[in-house]
């Protein structure tokens, strides 16, 4: 008796077989071509442009691990010390250790389809900047704790990937590249705001004037 398959057949493809398989070794297996090991999206964006027959990728530890940057390093920095009456914005001045003085906020301009235009990093006390007719600005920084306790519940996973869905669709067009950005095009404005800057240098004045 002759049985016909009617379904498409997975067909695993390593990295050593993938250069003798062609088109036409897939389709005449009547197989449904995937790969696995090792993939990242650097890899998988190289086979689909060199047209490798495949159809699925599976991608799984460098999906779960940042492979590239295992750890990020983080040192809290005091910006202001509050001595139960005054709030006095401190800063460091250390030769490529410096910081900026006050409590912050980050403020995301968008255009008006909505396409992130810059970000300016600016006192948390200060207001929203006039912007052309059609644009918006986000401040994008919220409390999560105080004194020890949690001021707002933890996004569910589903918030999570919207609001990184949204994130992504609203970034222009350049920066979407895997490639690495050439040195002539502008890289995302990230820019300090003037009353930051002119804190910054008010309380570097202070130091200088009391370290003498």
């Amino acid at each position: 008796m002759k049985y016909k398959i009617l379904s498409l057949l997975p067909l695993s493809i390593t990295k050593k077989s993938l250069d003798s398989l062609s088109q036409s070794d897939a389709r005449r297996r009547n197989a449904s071509p995937w790969q696995s090991g090792d993939l990242n999206e650097h890899s998988i964006a190289a086979l689909v442009a060199a047209g490798a027959p495949i159809d699925t990728f599976g991608v799984g530890t460098e999906l779960v691990c940042s492979v590239d940057a295992p750890s990020l390093g983080g040192v809290y920095k005091l910006v202001e010390l509050f001595d139960g009456t005054e709030t006095r914005p401190i800063a460091k001045f250390s030769e490529g250790k410096g910081t900026q003085p006050g409590a912050h906020q980050v403020l995301r301009m968008s255009d008006e389809q909505g396409t992130y235009v810059r970000d300016v990093v600016a006192l948390a006390s200060e207001e929203t900047p006039t912007l052309a007719a059609g644009h918006s600005c986000a401040r994008l920084l919220s409390p999560a704790i105080k004194a020890g306790a949690r001021v707002r519940e933890p996004a569910t996973l589903d918030a999570v990937r919207a609001r990184v869905t949204r994130g992504l669709a609203a970034l222009p067009p350049e920066h979407h590249q895997l490639s690495p950005r050439m040195s002539s095009t502008p890289g995302y404005s990230v820019q300090p705001s003037q009353r930051l800057l002119a804190l910054q240098a008010e309380v570097r004045e202070r130091f200088v004037a009391e370290a003498s």
